[in-house]
């Protein structure tokens, strides 16, 4: 239905009062004319002397003040419980249930008040719901079809399984309704076509409850679902999203690389692309010694390694396209780069290395992986024989590119582009008008093909940096939009009030919380306290607070309320306990309704409740139904229940003053019995289970740190290893015997540190060897 349900007008044009004397040619508001609906929109009399009323005159000012109304309820508060209109058994029929007065909003935007107690009988309205859909009688389900027979409904008759439903269970709904009341005798006024009966002079607002058949839910309509709605299928986008943000970052770097490339046609080799090779040679070192040599990395991990290896072989690539007089002028320049370019092929280690643990990874996108590989290819060309082509000179950039990854993001992008263009289909909301067009107009024809070339690699960049803007183009245009809050339409005319249960013509069961609420103000009050204790303490310190500082000695009577005292250094400090607040909640409550003991208790009590119920829910199925009953006195009751408490709680204390004196021993005696006795045993039992899987973590986790030292002490030994390496080979290229002389006493240093390092580590291991054992 329509979101304004009022009286219609036949013009589509006219004046538009805004303070205008005449309502008609001019509009004070500076318009010449109003825009309208046709046949829709609100329509108001106009009086003036002279003027000839009629009963449509009264009766469109009537309809015009009431759709107001309505339309104000509908669109400001939406429709369900205002307050009240609370359900509860009846005390002496089994099929009658009560109503206390309440307000509600329907769907249409009525009132619907009812002012006094209701008395709703329950098995009439349920048969009149069989009376509607069935033509049946007397107290049965209505809601179960009768062209399936006795064994199922009418979906299972025609072969389609339906899932079973609660036979026995309706919902509850009020509604408005009117009715004429007040006859009267019109005046006579010799038209041949006047009434000559009586009509009625008032409408009487009422309701009248009715009996459905319990349906699910409608979908939520709110800002989630809306934005949901238009991102469409989210597990595709979010593979678009991850491969944008990929293809993003990479067009980055290949932007950059273009641009150097075309500033020089020759390689340069500077101390920023030797600090990088080093840097990235030592996150590759660190991934062998954290465990690198297992095929156990993770995604994040791999794609990390990824990027160490692109760095470190695009600066060996850097470094062998120089001409042999460059070349040999780095080696002399940077010595700590000369162990990397001797030894490049190490590089094909960590190649392969990466290879065989691409597809051996969960996670990874196709796209990453196509990534991967490409770096992987990098490292397993041969360094001295490159010859600087486009795909090299981007490598020198520290671009990962390949014909292969080139195909793959021009796929990528037709994927990416097609999702947009599905989402951007002529007909679905968008606020972004030139998105569509922008998309369309993304060119990938020039991208076709396995060359690779620096002016196809600056077109892949261009198409990248359209196609992903569209991307977020388009989320920001529902995330937006999304925010947006929809007029409500006219909905049900009927107001759920609960859902009851019928069990052989008996009301057996109430849920009032299946009602939807109006929001109102009076409503956030009663449901967060602390708003009106607020106001309490607002209402005692401007108040209380500021009257007895006018009274003799009201000053010393409020610092001692607040404890105003003195410290060492002459300064005031107030020290207001939690005292002071339950004396303003209790005063704010009243006399009798909650002491300021019971807010002490109150978080006690209900922390009790929920651990109580928590682990009745938590309770085996058998250990539920093997549980003790007992019958019998008072104290075999309280013996039973303190059983229930302490076998729902394994083992915890029941405190309470109530309890008899005499139930010690009277649950000894209960214990003494087998039943009760296995009941216990069971519950040490679990225990005992309980602790042992506790002791098997304990033993996992001590595992876990053995083998985490031994990776740790095996990483140090090839840490050692390395340096000692360098050692030998710095060794080799010193002529001074000064300069040679530090060089050792440093490197002696660092030996005897990491000598340090690796005793405590073979330490600590022998000490977890021996716990574990």
């Amino acid at each position: 239905m329509a979101f304004l349900d009022t009286q219609s007008s036949s013009s589509v044009r006219s004046g538009c009062g805004c303070g205008s004397p005449s309502g008609g040619a001019g509009c004070a508001c500076g318009l010449p004319d109003c825009n309208v609906c046709k046949g829709q929109g609100f329509l108001r009399p106009r009086f003036f002397a002279g003027q000839l009323l009629t009963e449509d005159d009264l009766e469109l000012l009537s309809a015009y003040v009431t759709g107001k109304d309505r339309l104000r309820n509908r669109a400001l508060y939406g429709h369900g419980v205002v307050c009240g209109l609370d359900l509860r058994c009846h005390p002496c029929d089994d099929g009658r249930i009560v109503l206390s007065p309440g307000y509600a909003l329907d769907g249409c935007g009525n009132d619907i008040v009812v002012p006094c107690e209701q008395i709703v009988d329950v098995l009439a309205l349920a048969r009149e719901l069989g009376e509607r859909m069935l033509g049946s009688y007397g107290c049965q389900d209505p809601c179960q079809s009768v062209d399936a027979g006795a064994g199922g409904t009418r979906k299972e008759a025609d072969g389609e399984p339906e899932p079973p439903r609660d036979p026995h269970r309706y919902g509850l709904y009020i509604r408005y309704c009117e009715e004429l009341s007040e006859p009267i005798m019109p005046y006579a006024t010799g038209d041949a076509c006047g009434r000559d009966a009586c009509e009625a002079s008032r409408v009487r607002e009422g309701f009248r409850f009715e009996l459905r058949c319990v349906e699910d839910d409608p979908p939520a309509k709110d800002v989630l679902s809306t934005l949901m709605t238009c991102l469409g299928d989210v597990t595709r986008l979010e593979g678009s999203v991850n491969d944008g943000a990929r293809m993003q970052r990479d067009a980055n770097k290949i932007a950059t690389a273009v641009t150097a490339i075309q500033e020089s046609d020759t390689v340069t080799f500077a101390e920023e692309h030797a600090n990088r090779m080093t840097a990235s040679r030592a996150g590759l070192n660190r991934w062998l010694e954290t465990g690198g040599h297992k095929l156990n990395s993770t995604r994040e991990e791999l794609l990390l390694v990824g990027h160490h290896l692109s760095e470190f072989a695009g600066m060996l690539v850097r470094y062998f396209l120089l001409d042999d007089g460059k070349r040999e002028e780095a080696y002399e320049r940077f010595q700590h780069i000369r162990y990397y370019v001797d030894h490049w092929q190490e590089s094909r280690a960590f190649g392969e290395k990466l290879l065989s643990e691409i597809h051996g990874t969960s996670g990874i996108t196709v796209l990453e992986a196509a990534w991967l590989e490409a770096v992987a290819e990098m490292t397993l060309a041969s360094m001295p024989q490159l010859e600087p082509d486009a795909q090299r000179r981007l490598w020198a950039e520290g671009v990962t590119y390949s014909p292969s990854l080139q195909a793959h993001y021009v796929g990528a992008l037709a994927e990416l582009r097609d999702h947009l263009l599905a989402r951007l289909a002529p007909g679905r909301p968008i606020s972004d008008c030139a998105l569509r067009a922008d998309t369309l107009a993304v060119d990938l024809e020039a991208l076709m093909g396995s060359h690779v070339s620096i002016e196809r690699a600056s077109l892949l960049r261009q198409a990248v940096d359209e196609l992903v803007g569209a991307l977020l183009r388009y989320l920001f245009d529902c995330i937006c939009r999304a925010t947006m809050p929809p007029c409500p339409t006219v909905g049900d005319p009927a107001v759920l009030l609960a859902h009851i249960d019928l069990e052989q013509c008996k009301v057996t069961s109430i849920c009032n919380t299946e009602r939807r609420y109006v929001l109102s103000s009076t409503a956030m009050r009663y449901w967060l306290p602390p708003l009106g204790w607020l106001g309490a303490m607002l209402e005692f310190v401007c108040c209380t607070v500021r009257g007895s500082l006018a009274e003799p000695g009201g000053a010393r009577a409020l610092a001692a309320w607040l404890g105003l005292r003195q410290n060492s250094d002459g300064d005031y400090g107030v020290k207001l306990s939690a005292a002071h607040l339950q004396q303003v909640i209790a005063g704010y409550y009243g006399t009798g309704v909650l002491a300021p003991s019971d807010l002490v208790r109150l978080p006690a009590v209900l922390g009790a409740l929920v651990d109580a119920a928590m682990h009745r829910v938590a309770a085996p199925a058998e250990a539920i139904s093997s549980k003790p009953q007992y019958e019998g006195s008072l104290v075999d009751a309280a013996v039973a229940r303190y059983a229930d408490v302490y076998w729902e709680r394994n083992g915890g204390r029941v405190v309470g003053s109530e309890l008899d004196a005499r139930l010690p021993d009277a649950l000894r005696a209960a214990l003494a019995e087998g039943e009760a006795r296995e009941a216990v045993v069971s519950v040490v039992a679990g225990e005992v289970r309980r602790d042992n899987r506790e002791l098997h973590e304990a033993v996992e986790s001590m595992s876990s740190e053995v083998a985490r030292l031994e990776r740790s002490y095996n990483g140090h030994r090839g840490s050692i290893k390395r340096q000692l390496d360098d050692v030998d080979r710095k060794l080799s290229g010193f002529a001074d015997k000064a300069e040679f002389d530090a060089e050792l006493g440093r490197l002696r240093t660092e030996n005897k540190t990491l000598q340090e390092e690796l005793s405590d580590i073979r330490r600590q291991l022998q000490e977890l060897r021996g716990g574990h054992g």
